[in-house]
């Protein structure tokens, strides 16, 4: 999310994009929601609040809230864990790139 605001040209803005225009559908958990917001607020981004509420409000009308059972720690990086978690619970095709721990995963 942060990576598509700060670069509105790349392909993580045509992720934000895709969400918008209906072709994505995020999943999501309440954590996931909540280091979003805690994230994208921070002032050395220098977003404005009104977007950031704009962005939020589309992930959570456009997307789909999951409570993810608990597991063992799926990475070496403990935060990243949850969009793990999350894309388990939905039954996602997901590939994430952890840049802490410098791996890949995918799940299908």
């Amino acid at each position: 999310m942060v990576s598509g605001l700060l670069s509105r040209n790349g392909n993580e803005a045509l992720i934000i994009l895709s969400i918008h225009h209906g072709f994505l559908r995020p999943c999501f958990s309440d954590a996931i929601m909540r280091e979003y917001e805690a994230v994208l607020a921070r002032p050395k981004f220098g977003f404005q609040r009104e977007e950031l509420s704009a962005l939020m409000e589309m992930v959570r009308v456009k997307g789909e809230i999951f409570a993810p059972e608990t597991y063992a720690a799926l990475s070496p990086d403990s935060a990243d864990t949850k969009f793990l978690h999350c894309a388990m619970a939905a039954n996602a095709h997901a590939k994430y790139k952890s840049p802490k721990a410098g791996r890949k995963y995918v799940l299908f």
